[in-house]
């Protein structure tokens, strides 16, 4: 009676869905094809179990009616299917749009300017991007959580304010693998980023690392051009060396900005960054 309850239940919610669904359910359905998730990087073929036992329970009454019935969109697939690319988005809007919002309204937001300049200049006087792909992009340092960087959208990016102190190659390998991001935001249709962004942060249990194909891609490209941004870049002599907000202390020899050394005070030696 229980299990016949249920049945009508679920019969009753599939005659509410909109109609014209890309997928539904019949008693011919092969519910381990339909259900079945595959990735070329990295290389996952498996059947989802939420997908598999709804299509299941789907089927049976599909068989009881005599007739197919539409697909409850659960997994993110289901959903770009049935709702289009702002439902599938959700888990990736979820994860930019705090990030916005913080970064926006934050007091230090125009601090940095020079530096990010800088990490322009060298990507485009390598060759690694051209100047205009940085046109309609607005780059801001912000205090970032568990992230060096991030680009929400196609037209804006974060960086970790604890970049404004590193090397100058480093800042523009971490500024290129979020301007791959701003690649895959225009290379995709409007809201497709996130969907597909989304899709793959669930298919990999939430990852953003190289288990993550976008993530990947961004990674990538970091391995095989931050050699290159190195050795491109020379570091003018450091005159100073700064070991606190204020406090300096004149180089005694040249050496590289951005390198370690030592100031010596009344108070005692203090390590801090040539500049």
């Amino acid at each position: 009676m229980v299990q016949s309850a249920k049945m009508i239940l679920f019969i009753m919610w599939c005659l509410l869905l909109p109609t014209g669904t890309a997928l539904a359910e019949s008693c011919d359905t092969n519910c381990h094809d339909q259900c079945r998730v595959k990735t070329d990087f990295p290389p996952v073929n498996f059947v989802e179990p939420t997908c598999h036992a709804k299509c299941e329970i789907a089927k049976k009454a599909a068989c009881a009616m005599g007739q197919s019935i539409p697909t409850i969109p659960i997994t993110p697939r289901e959903q770009v299917e049935v709702f289009g690319d702002a439902a599938c988005g959700s888990i990736y809007y979820g994860i930019v749009n705090s990030v916005i919002a913080q970064c926006s309204n934050w007091n230090g937001r125009l601090d940095g300017q020079n530096r990010i300049e800088e990490a322009k200049g060298l990507l485009v006087g390598t060759g690694l991007f051209a100047a205009q792909e940085f046109n309609g992009v607005q780059i801001r340092f912000c205090p970032l959580q568990n992230a060096q960087g991030i680009a929400p959208e196609g037209g804006r990016i974060y960086l970790n304010t604890g970049m404004m102190n590193a090397s100058l190659a480093d800042l523009a390998s971490l500024l290129g693998h979020e301007m791959v991001h701003i690649r895959q935001h225009r290379g995709s249709r409007a809201g497709a980023f996130a969907c597909d962004y989304s899709r793959q942060f669930t298919e990999c249990g939430g990852c953003q690392d190289d288990r993550h194909p976008m993530e990947h891609s961004a990674y990538q490209w970091e391995r095989e051009n931050r050699s290159r941004l190195a050795m491109s870049f020379t570091p003018p002599p450091a005159q100073i060396c700064v070991y606190g907000p204020g406090q300096f202390c004149p180089m005694g020899m040249a050496i590289p900005s951005g390198s370690q050394c030592t100031c010596a005070t009344p108070m005692g030696f203090f390590s801090g960054i040539a500049q």
